[in-house]
């Protein structure tokens, strides 16, 4: 409940706890010097480098909350699962204001009923909640992109930066309205669904650790039953 992305949590697993703890303990200007400077410090890990390298690129969306405002931002390939329901974001989150809120006085966003995966808006998934088995779930996977806006900031699921909160940037749904996975095209946008720059298919890691290629002929059934963590269906995935 703390406003910003899966990716600011998983810092501290990827030996990036010094870029998650920037600005702690200071005083509200030096937390929006220091949000502001985590944005412009890429992470080669949340790149597919078969896709774009590792560095800042544009920001296409209006400023950011809470922290200064800057051209060039951290960017993500991957995205976390947040169902099989049909959204993958819900609103612009709270409002702004001129320093960063006090976190105990800040009442966060009722977390949503309707999605059932295991990322979104203020989620407590525990590996219990997980019944339809952690080898059968997606949590994260490679997000479908527009060829041509690799490196523009342009698209409408690559224009905001890699911290932000419940965004399609960094999340995906599949629910089957969205279109099954496929592979990066020039000029065809869909900011919803996994796919990537490989041809035959996305990789995706498992609720068990365990990574994934999903091809991009999946069955739909097979594919939607990946994004929910307990519909109770039974599917099986090839070795």
């Amino acid at each position: 409940q703390t406003g910003v992305s899966w990716h600011c949590h998983v810092l501290p697993f990827i030996e990036q706890s010094e870029l998650r703890l920037l600005g702690a303990g200071g005083t509200p200007t030096d937390k929006m010097a220091a949000n502001s400077r985590r944005l412009t410090i890429p992470v080669k890990g949340f790149y597919c480098p078969s896709r774009r390298q590792a560095r800042t690129y544009p920001r296409g969306s209006p400023d950011p909350l809470n922290t200064n405002a800057t051209a060039n931002v951290g960017k993500t390939d991957y995205a976390a699962n947040c169902g099989s329901y049909a959204r993958c974001e819900i609103d612009g989150g709270p409002a702004a204001t001129t320093t960063p809120p006090d976190p105990s006085k800040v009442t966060p966003p009722a977390t949503p009923t309707q999605e059932n995966g295991i990322s979104y808006r203020c989620s407590k998934v525990e590996i219990a909640m997980v019944r339809d088995g952690l080898s059968y779930t997606i949590a994260v996977g490679e997000k479908y992109m527009p060829e041509n806006a690799y490196t523009t900031g342009a698209d409408s699921a690559d224009n905001e930066n890699v911290f932000v909160g419940y965004d399609n940037d960094l999340f995906r749904s599949t629910n089957g309205t969205f279109g099954l996975p496929g592979p990066d095209f020039a000029n065809v946008s869909n900011q919803l669904v996994y796919g990537s720059a490989h041809g035959a298919g996305f990789f995706a890691v498992l609720c068990d650790g365990s990574v994934k290629q999903i091809a991009y002929s999946v069955d739909p059934t097979v594919y939607d039953s990946l994004g929910s963590r307990a519909d109770g269906r039974k599917i099986s995935l090839p070795e």
